[in-house]
């Protein structure tokens, strides 16, 4: 006598055609995958294929300015990771240097130093303020340490004092030029 099953219990053949439904339909998708792959259809580039190709592409520019004569691109040029550093073209000479001071990123930064800095540092006047850089290196991004707040006639005299002592071994730099003139006068 056959084995009766109640309700709710699975018989075998049912499982079987499950199985092989399963099956079926892990085929029919591989079959599927397959006829997009051939058509031209994207797949999904992971991760470390992202960076490869993007790796790549590095050094086919980099190639490439070597190529032109220029020279390699700078830190400044290059992405940054952190949002308040922006990234700046590479600037070096004096019409770039123009150029920059009138860009809006060179305003707000200025804004943002004047808006703490509020007298010139050798006189201590408040008027005709402007803001000098102790630094060019990393001029685009730059830190507020690496900024002076001077009046005109001061940023005039640091640049005049700094010409006139710049062929001379005094050890006069930008970066402490007008702490030297501070303590002349």
């Amino acid at each position: 006598m056959g084995r009766r099953f109640k309700i709710g219990d699975c018989s075998s053949d049912m499982l079987i055609r499950q199985r092989a439904f399963q099956r079926l339909a892990a085929i029919v998708a591989r079959r599927d995958r397959l006829l997009k792959e051939q058509e031209g259809w994207e797949k999904k580039t992971s991760k470390k294929q992202e960076k490869r190709r993007r790796r790549k592409q590095k050094r086919l520019e980099k190639l490439e300015r070597r190529k032109q004569g220029l020279p390699p691109l700078s830190r400044a040029s290059q992405p940054h990771k952190r949002s308040h550093e922006k990234p700046r073209k590479h600037l070096t000479p004096k019409e770039d240097y123009r150029e920059y001071l009138r860009s809006p990123h060179w305003q707000k930064v200025r804004r943002k130093f004047l808006g703490t800095h509020k007298r010139c540092y050798l006189c201590g006047t408040t008027k005709r303020l402007s803001v000098h850089h102790k630094t060019y290196k990393r001029r685009g991004w730059e830190r507020m340490t690496d900024l002076l707040c001077l009046c005109w006639p001061c940023h005039k005299k640091v640049h005049e004092y700094l010409d006139a002592n710049k062929d001379k071994n005094t050890g006069i730099t930008l970066w402490n030029a007008a702490d030297k003139l501070k303590a002349l006068e």
